[in-house]
């Protein structure tokens, strides 16, 4: 097996993105995070899931376009474990002997005939939630690549819920989409994640439809009398990362905009307008770390009221983006066939 060279810079939140930019790397190819999170969907992914932490819901998900994406850019995947399969099962003791006796043997099996396997959660803390990949396999169990590792692999501590095989990586054979098409891709995603049609597990919300969630949990938790800075701090964990991805997404954007013709820009250009506001309404809500106890009491509806904001912002930007894509599948869809009955 050849080495994975692994990329990774600080701020840099989403580890599917890193997984698939040190994959790359790995076979010489150089990508930028912001391109490759952009082309997964993260820099528009919004998750609330009612039965769950609020801390996790920014690691739900990320692999909506995950095959997609990552066959058009020459990496050949193969799912051993997929994350529906253990819905509702990892509280229980039995999921992690039923992950350590059934998948952790194929995982080995295929890291001894040299392929990396991309898993989903089982790394120590506080990567615990992570994307990483498995890259080593011993007599003293399985290890890798995770988030903040420091350049030594790490063991896998936990059961994975997802675990998926890296059969090759032929970037090669993959050039980059024009311009053009990558935007739309990333558009195309934003517009799943609003329908509910991004994710197998349909216990999340995903879209527009997630802020109510939020909001409601916010004012759950304020009812019960949860002192406010460990709210604000469970609120940052999960908004923060929203709110980097919206700046990656917003950077790659804005040098691609002159690529299209006047009209279209002119609804990208408001797309990057109403991300960048909403970067600003949330990042207002997300005090500096060690100020939670300075905050004052009228921070909750705060908070609400800039969440209830962006919701409304995302479902304008949806319907103002959708031409875009439905336009352009309808240009390339085959034209009818004709009836040739007399």
């Amino acid at each position: 097996m050849r080495s994975l060279i692994w990329r990774e810079d600080k701020q840099q939140h989403e580890s599917l993105a890193i997984c698939l930019r040190s994959l790359l790397a790995t076979a010489g190819v150089s990508r930028t995070y912001d391109e490759i999170l952009a082309a997964l969907g993260l820099g528009t992914l919004v998750v609330a899931a009612a039965d769950r932490e609020a801390e996790s819901w920014s690691s739900l998900a990320r692999d909506g376009a995950l095959i997609e994406v990552a066959a058009a850019m020459g990496i050949r995947l193969r799912s051993l474990h997929a994350a529906h399969s253990a819905e509702g099962l990892d509280r229980a003791p039995e999921f992690a002997a039923h992950f350590r006796d059934s998948y952790a043997p194929l995982i080995r099996r295929a890291n001894e005939a040299g392929q990396f396997v991309l898993v989903w959660r089982g790394w120590p803390p506080p990567r615990g939630l992570a994307w990483g990949v498995v890259t080593l396999a011993s007599a003293d169990g399985l290890a890798g690549f995770a988030p903040g590792h420091s350049n030594e692999p790490l063991p896998l501590v936990g059961a994975s819920h997802e675990a998926i095989v890296v059969e090759a990586i032929e970037p090669e054979h993959h050039p980059l989409p024009d311009p053009a098409a990558q935007v739309r891709h990333v558009i195309a995603c934003m517009l799943r994640q609003q329908r509910q049609v991004w994710h197998m597990d349909r216990s999340l919300t995903t879209g527009s439809s997630a802020y109510p969630i939020a909001a409601d949990w916010l004012a759950r938790q304020e009812a019960a009398g949860r002192p406010l800075h460990e709210m604000v701090r469970s609120y940052a964990r999960t908004w923060g990362p929203i709110v980097a991805a919206r700046r990656s997404l917003t950077k790659w954007l804005k040098p691609l905009l002159g690529t299209f013709p006047s009209a279209e820009a002119a609804v990208l250009r408001s797309w990057v307008m109403r991300l960048s506001s909403g970067i600003e309404a949330l990042s207002r809500t997300i005090p500096v770390v060690g100020t939670e106890t300075t905050l004052s009491a009228q921070w909750t509806q705060t908070a609400i009221d800039a969440l209830r904001r962006v919701q409304e912002s995302d479902a304008q930007a949806a319907t103002d983006l959708a031409p875009l894509v439905e336009a352009t599948n309808a240009a390339t869809a085959s034209p009818p066939v004709r009836d040739k009955t007399p």
